[in-house]
């Protein structure tokens, strides 16, 4: 859940979650060079001179604009990590939680549906670069079954016991692959 836009973020509205920090991330940085350059021009050019009211105002402004945009940036700067592993924080919680796991230490694992950097970031903004910056979507898939990384399905296929199923059948895959 992210409290900046009162709702869950999930496979549905990513993408928008991640334009609204690249786009926040943007007009923050833009209106501190703005304020930036105001009180240093007021300072250099007396016809620019400013009020005091107005200078105080520009600096409080700028105080607030300061942790605000390093919050923002932080969450875009970790939701570009995610994305380009194609994961979300709940994943990288679990994945953790497992990893860290004392019955788990000496165990290799990956992310299934890590399918490279390139495909990752097509996965969320979409296959056409030009709709990248665009609140458009156009999904890939259904938002239930997602392509594995052929590394993943190659190990599954390797590992026993493994069960075939076909009630629910990968977009990408001829079958779905569970392990027992």
């Amino acid at each position: 859940h992210c409290p900046w836009i009162n709702n869950c973020v999930g496979f549905f509205n990513h993408k928008y979650f991640l334009l609204f920090l690249i786009y926040s991330s943007i007009s923050i940085v833009y209106c501190s060079v703005l304020i930036v350059i105001r009180l240093l021009a007021s300072r250099n050019v007396p016809q620019n001179a400013l009020e005091p009211w107005e200078t105080i105002s520009l600096i409080i402004i700028l105080a607030v604009l300061g942790p605000i945009g390093l919050m923002i940036i932080s969450l875009l700067v970790w939701q570009v990590q995610l994305v380009s592993r194609n994961t979300t924080t709940i994943e990288v919680t679990a994945y953790y939680r497992a990893k860290y796991n004392p019955e788990n230490r000496n165990k290799n694992s990956f992310w299934p549906y890590d399918l490279g950097f390139w495909l990752n970031i097509k996965e969320v903004l979409g296959y056409n670069f030009w709709f990248w910056f665009v609140p458009i979507n156009r999904f890939t898939t259904d938002g239930l079954r997602f392509p594995l990384n052929p590394a993943y399905v190659q190990l599954m296929h390797e590992s026993e016991p493994l069960k075939r199923t076909t009630k629910q059948p990968d977009l990408f895959e001829p079958e779905t692959i569970l392990v027992e």
